[in-house]
């Protein structure tokens, strides 16, 4: 029997679409993918692709994707947007609702502020799993689900290898978005830049460090892209296809052995 192959998709905002390019390659070569597990910006790709969207159909998702279409200004104390839209963009360019409509089993990474643990969402509303998920702290309102209080999966499982082995791959293949670091050309010019660049340095550090956990890591160079920054999405695209591309030899050598 064949072995069971599982994809972790790294968090990484607007670098996420370099896990575009990285499926691309995979799928069209063949890869098996048969179970994904995602975290924040992985989670967001990893519900459509287990929802039957085509790479190809992703990118032109991306080429209208407006930054309107999945946040949203809110009032509250527990951050500066609300990620309902995005909830929105989910259900209606995915075409599902519940995990159970799902083509591919998928596992979603979120933290629960209450119980101060990693939760994994694999039932109910997929679309409110992968607001969770993607919710930044500070920057997005956390998300409530069965007395829950969730926020991004990256505060615990940047990359989610481990999860993707726990639920049952045999083989785990790994994209990350944060293990390539971060450069900037200027000194940050506020406090929120200085946030963003040590919650970068954190990222970096805790993601290549749940690398122990996957056969493969496929590891787009996207250090000069902001997380914040959706407008570069094709060469980012281009960047998770050269990856990948790289590590083909050693994929399809790790499903050669497997068989």
């Amino acid at each position: 029997m064949r072995k069971k192959v599982g994809i972790a998709l790294s968090g990484g905002g607007g670098r996420g679409f370099a896990h575009i390019g990285a499926l691309k390659v995979l799928i069209d070569n063949e890869v098996p993918i048969d179970l994904i597990a995602g975290t924040s910006a992985g989670s967001i790709v990893g519900a459509a692709i287990a929802a039957g969207v085509t790479p190809k159909e992703l990118e032109g998702l991306a080429a209208k994707l407006r930054y309107s279409m999945v946040v949203a200004p809110t009032v509250s104390r527990y951050g500066l947007l609300s990620n309902y839209r995005l909830g929105k963009f989910v259900r209606n360019e995915f075409g599902v609702a519940d995990f159970r409509d799902l083509k591919i089993p998928l596992f979603v990474t979120a933290y629960d502020l209450i119980k101060n643990e990693g939760v994994i969402l694999s039932s109910g509303d997929v679309a409110k799993a992968v607001r969770a998920s993607s919710a930044v702290p500070r920057l997005f309102t956390p998300v409530r689900i069965d007395g829950k209080m969730l926020i991004d999966g990256g505060t615990f499982s940047p990359l989610p290898a481990k999860t993707a082995r726990e639920m049952g791959a045999d083989i785990v293949i790994g994209v990350d978005l944060t293990a390539c670091g971060a450069t900037f050309p200027k000194p940050p010019r506020s406090s929120l830049g200085i946030l963003v660049r040590s919650s970068l340095s954190i990222l970096k550090t805790a993601s290549t460090g749940q690398h122990i956990d996957a056969d493969v890591v496929i590891s787009p160079v996207v250090a000069e892209f902001s997380m914040f920054n959706i407008s570069s999405f094709r060469e980012v695209i281009e960047r998770g296809e050269a990856a990948a591309r790289g590590q083909l030899g050693a994929i399809k050598a790790l499903l050669a052995d497997a068989d």
